[in-house]
């Protein structure tokens, strides 16, 4: 992709910035452009009409749009994070989905419905044991406890056996095993020697939910999981998901007097000298750099165009990190499909294999045989031919 025809003025208007935006999220690679679009369009739409924030949703807008030129200029770290952003590995959409991915669903059925209604109706306490703990609390100096949660069984249900698997015929990637049990960390008894008080559930399964939130990877739609399959496998190349080349630059349709590189009398005469001879600041060129032909004395930047492998390796890495659900998985107990590379290994040539010749299939050296162990070799002092061995 080349690089950008001009360069982001210092300040911007907030519809020319969202004009900006959109015209270079146009650039980007058509399988995540959609999100990225749709997520610039609500942003903008929802702070329309009133912002009391302005000023630093411009500043995040113009650094989001250098972040897209510095990505479509070369830059593979911002582009591999919109790709992680744009499949819900990282950012709003990862919350987005695991929102919901955490709802409970309601009931299927009416029958369902109704044990649901005497389930809290059981829960709910009568109007004279309500009354009893409201004198209680009153009268009461200490602070109030929290509401009271279910802790019959919590117990008997801490315990530090992690029941982390990786069902389904893809595998999970190799990260540190985490325990899936909320109350793992809640002690069995206080310093006292007493069981633990319900606040204390409550703030041990606050730290799990928010310690393991940054580790969860939601499922995926099956579509999108087919997609970014078909994607790692090299589908980069077809004519439907390859990226866009930069269009030419709009020019007028009459002719337009050209600017003469001629003393500018005007901008000395309207501001102050220092101001009219100073360049452009530095964040105005951030991750893009300088304009060369404006400015040939600058340092080059090290950007580098993205291959088709390179893009086939980026969405392998993300599709290992993205499972979708298993159809056959019965409902109270899911199975996830994680994507899995299908490549097979290259076969090792001969002078590689030379490297580990005289070790076993565990890398360690093999020990050299005895002189009881090796073949015996003698020759026949009257044989007429010294190079034969004596027949035995």
């Amino acid at each position: 992709m080349p690089r950008p025809h001009f360069v982001i003025p210092a300040h911007l208007p907030p519809l020319h910035l969202y004009r900006h935006i959109l015209r270079e999220a146009s650039y980007l690679p058509p399988a995540i452009r959609p999100e990225v679009t749709h997520r610039v369009r609500t942003r903008f739409r929802s702070h329309r009409k009133y912002d009391r924030h302005q000023n630093k949703h411009r500043a995040t807008a113009a650094n989001f749009l250098r972040r897209l030129r510095a990505a479509n200029s070369g830059k593979q770290t911002l582009m591999e994070d919109l790709i992680m952003d744009a499949f819900g590995r990282t950012g709003a959409r990862r919350r987005s989905l695991l929102s919901h991915f955490i709802q409970l669903e309601p009931p299927s059925n009416s029958d369902a419905l109704e044990a649901l209604i005497q389930g809290v109706e059981v829960h709910e306490k009568p109007p004279e044991m309500a009354e009893l703990e409201a004198t209680k609390l009153q009268n009461d100096s200490s602070s109030p406890k929290p509401a009271e949660t279910a802790t019959g069984s919590q117990n008997s249900t801490n315990s530090s056996k992690d029941t982390n698997e990786t069902p389904g015929n893809g595998e999970e990637p190799k990260r540190k095993q985490i325990c899936l049990q909320p109350d793992s960390k809640v002690p069995a008894q206080t310093i006292w020697g007493k069981p633990p008080t319900p606040n204390i559930y409550q703030a041990k399964r606050a730290k799990f939910w928010k310690r393991i939130s940054d580790k969860t990877m939601p499922p995926v739609g099956k579509d999108e999981w087919d997609l970014l399959g078909r994607l790692s496998s090299g589908a980069q190349q077809e004519d439907q998901w390859k990226v866009p080349e930069r269009r030419p630059v709009a020019k007028p349709s009459r002719g337009a007097t050209t600017k003469s590189d001629a003393w500018d009398w005007e901008g000395y005469a309207s501001r102050p000298a220092p101001q009219v001879g100073r360049q452009s600041r530095l964040s105005a060129y951030a991750l893009v750099g300088r304009d060369m032909e404006k400015h040939p004395y600058q340092p080059k930047f090290n950007h580098q165009e993205y291959s088709p492998r390179w893009y086939r390796r980026t969405y392998q890495r993300v599709w290992q990190f993205t499972p979708k659900m298993d159809p056959n998985s019965k409902p109270d107990r899911l199975k996830y499909i994680w994507g899995a590379l299908t490549t097979p290994a290259v076969p090792p040539t001969k002078a590689q294999l030379a490297i580990f010749e005289g070790a076993d299939s565990k890398g360690k050296k093999l020990e050299p045989p005895s002189r009881s162990q090796r073949a015996p070799y003698s020759q026949s002092r009257t044989a007429a031919n010294p190079l034969e061995t004596q027949k035995s």
